[in-house]
């Protein structure tokens, strides 16, 4: 996980939700790359079980 330099003027709570809207992002793209894999690979078998 990455952390940013944080300034003094900035306070904790914008910190932190900066921080969770950073990891939301990251975990919404790991997600999408997930359903995308899943699918090519349903995708792939599905033309194998129809050469067989």
């Amino acid at each position: 996980m990455r952390f940013a330099i944080v300034s003094p003027d900035k306070n904790l709570y914008d910190v932190l939700t900066f921080r969770a809207e950073h990891l939301i992002q990251e975990i919404n793209q790991t997600t999408a790359a997930q359903a995308v894999y899943n699918n090519f690979t349903e995708f792939i078998y599905e033309i194998r079980m129809a050469w067989l």
